[in-house]
């Protein structure tokens, strides 16, 4: 059965400001492991030189009743051998 995830990519806290949603996108999928390896696309996505919507730290999957099941960040990523 779908379930709804959200997607956000949040960006770094800067001057004292908590960290800001920089692009939210909203999933429908069967399982929550698609929804991981979307997010963690979006991350890499966001490392390009083509990226014009500000920096991405962070990743976040909120499911639909308001609970964020996975988060994962460029440090994370950078420190994981094969990535996620």
């Amino acid at each position: 059965m779908n379930q709804t995830y959200h997607i956000e990519a949040l960006s770094p806290d800067r001057d004292g400001k908590p960290a800001q949603v920089v692009q939210r996108a909203t999933v429908r999928a069967g399982h929550q492991d698609a929804v991981e390896r979307r997010a963690v696309g979006l991350l890499r996505r966001s490392q390009l030189p083509q990226w014009n919507l500000g920096p991405v730290e962070i990743v976040r999957v909120v499911d639909g009743a308001g609970n964020e099941v996975f988060r994962w960040s460029l440090w994370e990523e950078l420190a994981a051998p094969t990535g996620r």
